[in-house]
C-alpha cells in the first residue's frame, strides 16, 4: 500500500506533463503552422521511398530546430531573440537547477517511462490504428491522387502525422522536463 502511495502521485506527474504537453503544442498556431513544413517534406521523401534531394532533408531538420527554438520561446513567454542572449540562460540555469533539485530523481524518471509509454507508445499505436488501406485511400481520393503504390502512400502518410503529433511534442515534453515554462513554480 504505501509503495501505491508513492507511484500514484508519479503516475500522475507524468501522465500531466504528458497532457500540458498536447494542449500546449496544439494550442499555439504557430507551432502547428511551423510543423507543416517538416511534415509535408518529410511526406514528399516517404512518398518517393527517399529518393529525394539532400536539400529536402536539409529542410526538415533546419525548420525542426527554428521550431525547437519557438516552442523555448513560447513556453519562456518570451521574445525569440532572448534565447540568443546570455542574461536568458543565465536565468535559466537558475530554474533548471531548482526544477532538477525538486524533480530529481523520481518525478524525473516517473516523467521519462510515461515520455516513452504515452509518447512513444500510445502515439505510434495510434498513429498505427489511424494508417490505413481505407483512411490512405481517402486521403488519396482528397489529394485527387489516383495511381499510387500503397505501402508509399501508407509510409507518407504515417511520417506526416508522426512530423505533427509526436515529434514536436517529444520537444516540447523535454523541454518542460527540463524547466522550461517553469519559471512560476511546478509544471
Amino acid at each position: 500500500m504505501a509503495t501505491a502511495n508513492r507511484i500514484g502521485p508519479l503516475v500522475r506527474e507524468g501522465v500531466g506533463l504528458f497532457l500540458a504537453t498536447f494542449a500546449f503544442f496544439y494550442s499555439h498556431v504557430s507551432l502547428l503552422l511551423l510543423s507543416l513544413i517538416p511534415s509535408s517534406f518529410r511526406a514528399v521523401q516517404m512518398w518517393n521511398d527517399l529518393a529525394t534531394p539532400f536539400w529536402m532533408e536539409v529542410v526538415v531538420e533546419l525548420t525542426r530546430v527554428v521550431l525547437f527554438f519557438f516552442i523555448l520561446a513560447r513556453l519562456e513567454k518570451t521574445d525569440i531573440r532572448q534565447l540568443f542572449h546570455k542574461p536568458f540562460w543565465a536565468g535559466f540555469n537558475i530554474r533548471f537547477t531548482a526544477h532538477m533539485q525538486r524533480n530529481w530523481p523520481h518525478i524525473f524518471i516517473a516523467q521519462i517511462v510515461a515520455f516513452i509509454v504515452l509518447m512513444y507508445g500510445l502515439m505510434n499505436v495510434l498513429i498505427d490504428a489511424l494508417v490505413n488501406e481505407h483512411t490512405v485511400r481517402a486521403a488519396m481520393s482528397v489529394l485527387k491522387i489516383e495511381d499510387y503504390d500503397n505501402e508509399l502512400a501508407d509510409n507518407a502518410v504515417t511520417f506526416f502525422l508522426k512530423n505533427m503529433s509526436v515529434i514536436p511534442m517529444s520537444m516540447v515534453y523535454i523541454a518542460r522536463m527540463c524547466g522550461f515554462g517553469a519559471k512560476a513554480g511546478r509544471l
